[in-house]
């Protein structure tokens, strides 16, 4: 399966941890993680407290970038990322002015919709497959959450 991977700022950086984990695990579960190509922050941190249009545009433009590079799915592993992404997605599916706004902020018409998936998302169609390709028993694992 091939998905975009939009790393958003922390996973090249603070969550480099969490990036490497998701890469090295990824070819055992067959995907294929295509970064999308000129990605920019997704306005995680303020735009959605400033500027309600901004805040849409800015996750839009990684939609948009997606669709440039042929991708139907975008895998955002930060939770904070997915959330901004899924957010300007549902707005402009359901708010016609914002859409308007956006395509103005951004020069270019939106085109069709990108799914955009979580990383439980990701993985919840693989249970069987990381259960065949598990070395190890995975019961009794502290487990750490990574929020964004």
């Amino acid at each position: 399966m091939k998905v975009g991977y939009f790393p958003g700022c922390s996973l090249h950086a603070t969550a480099r941890e969490y990036e490497e984990s998701l890469k090295s695990i990824a070819p055992a579960l067959d995907i294929q993680l295509e970064e999308l190509q000129d990605w920019a922050c997704c306005g995680a941190t303020s735009a959605h407290a400033t500027n309600h249009a901004l805040s849409v545009a800015l996750p839009a433009r990684t939609l948009m970038l997606a669709r440039k590079q042929n991708l139907d799915k975008i895998f955002a592993p930060c939770a904070a990322c997915y959330n901004r992404l899924a957010s300007a997605q549902h707005a402009l599916a359901h708010d016609k002015k914002i859409g308007q706004q956006v395509q103005s902020i951004l020069g270019a018409p939106l085109e069709s919709p990108v799914s955009v998936l979580s990383i439980a998302q990701l993985l919840s169609g693989l249970t069987e497959k990381i259960q065949k390709q598990s070395q190890a028993p995975l019961k009794n694992l502290k487990v750490a959450c990574y929020y964004g």
